[in-house]
């Protein structure tokens, strides 16, 4: 697998895109995608970046400048580091990791955040903004569907 373009080359290559680079998307469309991937990443400034298994690129994020993170903060809302642990709850004792049961390092270092990159050509596919963000059509008709 080739090496993912540093998160510095993905936003120029944002920046200098052109609406003829997506001739089935409006124009105008194009402009709000564009707008919205780099107010996205803006403030946002990756540790490292790697590519998953499938080949996508995720870049490594520090927590406090994750997108959601910010946007909560913004709204007034506290934002925990780790999610609280239910009272009660009890993890059972496994004994010390082994060779086949060692899980391998995490792709991000301590204090970062995997975040997949968003690029322009998919949220092209889906034609406008509002679409990509739309849920899943409902499947309708078919097995198990009542009807």
């Amino acid at each position: 697998m080739d090496a993912p373009p540093s998160f510095d080359e993905y936003l120029a290559a944002v920046r200098a895109a052109s609406a003829a680079d997506h001739p089935a998307v409006a124009p105008a469309e194009f402009e709000r995608m564009r707008d919205y991937l780099l107010r996205l990443y803006d403030g946002v400034r990756p540790v490292g970046t790697h590519r998953d298994p499938s080949g996508a690129v995720v870049d490594c994020v520090p927590f406090d400048q994750y997108p959601t993170v910010r946007a909560a903060r913004a709204a007034g809302h506290e934002v925990a580091r780790t999610a609280p642990r239910p009272s009660g709850f009890a993890t059972p004792d496994c004994g010390p990791p082994t060779a086949a049961t060692a899980l391998p390092p995490p792709p991000c270092p301590p204090g970062n955040v995997p975040m997949a990159r968003l690029t322009l050509d998919e949220l092209a596919r889906h034609g406008t903004l509002d679409r990509f963000f739309a849920p899943p059509a409902k499947y309708s008709g078919g097995v198990g569907s009542g009807e």
